[in-house]
This record gives structure tokens, C-alpha cells and sequence, in this order.
């Protein structure tokens, strides 16, 4: 009979068991450094580009009537912050995006498009091309788009707008050297409302490739 006052052996596998913990505590700042890089990794990708929520899809445009109201989220709001860039407001107007042609096709300033179309009604609208990283081009005319002041209208009212490197007859307007390019629609001062299944319904001018 072993006394009170006796040290008992302590088991092999609990003596193995107190290195658990010391492994754990060093494995930690790998888990943080992992944590870490996934949390602003995965920030990083949800504020470049485009908002990541809150677009509503009209053909091959696409919109964020949130961005410029009270409504919108804090992604956007941090996705603006990055860009800089400063949204219409809320009853000024909308900008609709187009990346691919009619057919679905990315954007690829190597090939021709046109563009027409009647513009929904407005005050004003202006139709602006940007190269892939979002910028204006550089090129011989120093254009980047036209008003709705600055087109010929048919008497329909309908527009063409061809979009090519090498000029072409009509209203033209440059394609930048960056394949990957973007066209961006502003309507200013119109009665569409924002609501996302009236914008997801209206008829906006088709862009579609002529050639490649």
C-alpha cells in the first residue's frame, strides 16, 4: 500500500499528452497569418471591380441602382472608396455597363460592333467606351464617347454607333488598344424607376459584333 504522501508515476501517454498544447500554442501564429490572408485576400476580391451585389441585369447591360442611395452596402460603398469613383445619385440618373455583344461574347476591341437602338427617354444621356483597366483611352481624335446631343437620330429617333480601331463612316467612336474594353451608358434625368424588375424589362440599343 503505497502512502499519502507517495508520488505516483504518471502514465506514458499522459506524459505524451502534455505536448499537445505546446504544439497548438506554436501552430498559432500560422493560423492567424492563415486567417489573416484569407480575410483580406477575400476583402480584396470583393471590393476590386465591380460592386459585388445589388446588379440588376437588362440583356447585356447591367446596373446598380443602389449605389447611389442610402440603400447602399458596405461592400459597394468600400468598392467606390477603392475606384474613387463618384456614382449618380438617387433620382439623378443611371449608368448601365455592357462587357459582352448581343451573343454573350466578352468585349474584344479587335473586332468591330455597332451599337443601336433606341436609348430609353431621358433628359440626357451620354455613352462613354473605357479600356480594361477603366480608363479612358488615348487616341488620334481624343474621343471617348458621344452625348445624346452630339449623334445623328434617325427619324425613328434610333441611333447607330459604330465602334472599331480604324475609323469607319457614321458616328464612330475608338476602340482602346487594351482588347478587354468596356461601354457605359449614363441616362440622366429619366422617369425609370428603380425598382430592379422595371430596369430588368426595359429596352436599352444592342451591341453587336459586325466583325472579327
Amino acid at each position: 500500500m503505497t502512502g499519502a504522501g507517495s508520488l505516483h508515476p504518471v502514465p506514458d501517454s499522459l506524459a505524451a499528452d502534455t505536448s499537445i498544447p505546446v504544439r497548438s500554442f506554436l501552430a498559432l501564429p500560422l493560423i492567424f497569418a492563415i486567417g489573416a490572408a484569407t480575410g483580406l485576400g477575400s476583402a480584396y476580391f470583393v471590393v476590386r471591380g465591380d460592386p459585388a451585389f445589388g446588379a440588376v441585369q437588362a440583356d447585356q447591360w447591367v446596373t446598380w441602382p443602389d449605389l447611389g442611395s442610402i440603400k447602399i452596402d458596405p461592400y459597394a460603398l468600400a468598392t467606390l472608396a477603392r475606384s474613387a469613383r463618384i456614382p449618380l445619385a438617387s433620382g439623378e440618373g443611371f449608368a448601365f455597363t455592357a462587357r459582352t455583344d448581343e451573343a454573350g461574347r466578352p468585349l474584344d476591341s479587335t473586332c468591330r460592333y455597332s451599337l443601336s437602338g433606341h436609348p430609353p427617354r431621358a433628359r440626357a444621356w451620354t455613352l462613354t467606351v473605357y479600356d480594361a483597366h477603366g480608363e479612358l483611352a488615348d487616341n488620334p481624335l481624343q474621343r471617348n464617347g458621344f452625348t445624346s446631343r452630339e449623334l445623328t437620330h434617325s427619324a425613328d429617333g434610333s441611333i447607330s454607333i459604330n465602334l472599331a480601331r480604324e475609323a469607319t463612316a457614321g458616328d464612330w467612336l475608338p476602340l482602346p488598344p487594351t482588347r478587354a474594353f468596356t461601354v457605359v451608358l449614363r441616362l440622366y434625368d429619366t422617369a425609370l424607376s428603380p425598382t430592379a424588375g422595371s430596369i430588368s424589362t426595359i429596352s436599352l440599343p444592342t451591341l453587336k459584333r459586325t466583325a472579327c
